[in-house]
């Protein structure tokens, strides 16, 4: 917990219990005020009861004076009011079933007026004889006592104990005064909350303007220090101990600099060495990539000496076939064997060239603007015998007005004879292939469809990897690389473009390259 949260915690913590205190003796004189104020009620309301009931108790006449009290009794506040005598029988009563009955002498509302030892209570006004007792079930009520007199002028004839018609006592409920005290006790509580409220937060802004910005600043300049910003004076205005903190990190700020300077020799020693080091390591990448150029070259030498065994190979089968050989049927079932081997072993070997070559990057490139219509054009013309071969027709469906794409000529031609090889190998007898080169949303596209096997749909994430070859191509075409697409695709990534393949089993396949606009050669002035 942070300094400021603390002071801020504490003092408010002191404000509620201040707050508190204070509000609990307002509240305490408050309902006594509202007690007082409701006797003094009460008492006048005793005293009209009382100028009703004694005129129809001189008359003689309790009917009227029962009707009065029932009358009366039924107002709001009223809980009962009745009439006793000396003895405690209850005479009058706005409860019918109270009369009769005789009052409990030591109950709280006769106790108040009625002393231990004492045999009658003394004179006392109403508003004294007036005050709070505890009803049926411990409901509060608020009792007036008052005697009600014989005339003055009949005291001459009547005895002294005819004095006295009787003892008025009325009975109001507290209920109204108690929701009163209960919404004052609300409206208390809810000022209090406010008013702490806002002592709290003018101190929080006061703690915040002098304690938590303060400590920010230095907390930020000393971060700024530590960061290396030298030389540096912590700012500050302020004289007490914040102050002469951050006066102390200054003289810190002034040992680092002098500290740092001592650190730039060895750092600059540092640097010579990083940058030797660095020179060998350049020097060790390019004879690493020299290395690689080398391993290139030496995969082109292995093919081409293969390349020549195998034209030795083919003619030692030649002169097999002229006649040295068992049986006829017998040579020439080995020479055709022997010549597809051959041409395996050479599609093989071009292959490794072709990804040879690129492997050795954008230097090996001879790039320059290439229509792809004469690309699609030359790659069909090249293809076309052995789709004539299996009984395949070749088709070329191109976009006039197609724009040059910036690429190596000879790489394009290689992408195309393997995606148009492959669909004619795959292709079955009176299929057709299609290929296709269009503009899409500023994008040049080559497309090349067929109508063959297709590729299953769980081998389509594999059929571009090195020699791999789908179990129903191996069915259909026992001989093959497994070179062809991962051509396809190595040249495609060199050119920023992608490889697209939609295919169903038993359907065919649509192969889409997708060349970017980048690749697009720069306008001639």
């Amino acid at each position: 917990m942070s300094i400021g949260t603390k002071l801020i915690t504490v003092s408010t913590a002191v404000i509620v219990l201040v707050m508190g205190i204070g509000g609990a003796i307002a509240l305490s004189v408050r309902e006594r005020a509202i007690v007082k104020l409701m006797g003094a009620e009460a008492v006048r309301h005793a005293q009209t009861i009382k100028k009703s009931l004694r005129h129809h108790m001189l008359a003689n006449k309790p009917e009227d004076a029962q009707w009065i009290v029932e009358t009366i009794g039924r107002q709001k506040d009223i809980d009962e009011i009745r009439l006793f005598n000396k003895t405690g029988k209850v005479m009058l009563s706005s409860k019918r079933e109270n009369i009769g009955t005789k009052v409990d002498a030591r109950s709280e509302g006769c106790t108040r007026c009625h002393k231990p030892g004492l045999q009658s209570p003394p004179d006392l006004p109403p508003v004294e004889a007036s005050g709070m007792i505890a009803g049926e079930g411990g409901k509060q009520l608020i009792a007036v006592m008052d005697t009600i007199e014989n005339e003055p002028a009949c005291h001459a004839c009547h005895p002294a104990r005819k004095k006295i018609l009787g003892n008025l006592q009325v009975l109001f409920s507290f209920d109204r005064a108690s929701r009163q005290l209960a919404a004052g006790r609300r409206e208390l509580l809810f000022s209090m909350l406010l008013l702490i409220a806002l002592i709290a937060a003018a101190q929080a802004v006061f703690t915040y303007a002098q304690v938590i910005l303060p400590i920010k600043r230095l907390t930020r300049d000393t971060e700024r220090i530590a960061a290396g910003e030298l030389p540096l004076e912590v700012t500050t205005t302020q004289s007490d101990e914040l102050g002469d903190l951050a006066r102390r990190f200054s003289l810190m700020a002034k040992s680092l600099r002098e500290a740092r300077e001592r650190d730039r020799d060895f750092a600059e020693e540092l640097s010579r060495k990083v940058t030797l080091a660095t020179a060998d390591l350049d020097a060790a990448n390019k004879r690493l990539i020299e290395a690689d150029r080398a391993r290139s070259r030496f995969v082109r030498e292995v093919s081409h000496q293969l390349r020549s065994q195998l034209a030795s190979v083919k003619n030692c089968l030649a002169v097999v076939r002229e006649g040295h050989a068992a049986t006829p049927e017998k040579r020439d079932d080995m020479i055709a064997r022997a010549e597809r081997k051959a041409r395996l072993l050479g599609e093989l070997v071009r292959d490794l060239l072709d990804l040879a070559h690129i492997e050795e990057g954008p230097a090996a490139r001879h790039q320059e603007a290439v229509r792809l219509d004469a690309v699609v054009e030359r790659s069909v013309e090249s293809l076309r015998w052995k789709a004539e071969e299996k009984g395949v027709r070749l088709e070329t469906r191109l976009d006039p007005g197609l724009p040059a794409v910036e690429a190596d000529p000879r790489e394009l031609g290689i992408m195309l004879d393997n995606l148009v090889d492959n669909a004619i190998k795959y292709s079955r007898q009176d299929g057709v292939v299609s290929v296709r080169a269009s503009e899409e949303r500023g994008s040049l596209v080559l497309s090349v469809q067929d109508d063959g096997i297709g590729v299953p749909g769980e081998d389509k994430d594999r059929i571009f990897e090195e020699f791999y070859r789908t179990s129903s191509a191996s069915a259909h075409e026992k001989e093959g690389t497994g070179l062809g697409l991962c051509i396809v695709k190595r040249l495609a990534e060199a050119y920023g473009a992608s490889v697209e393949v939609r295919s169903e089993p038993d359907k065919g396949s649509v192969f889409t390259v997708r060349f970017p606009a980048k690749n697009r050669p720069p306008p001639s002035v």
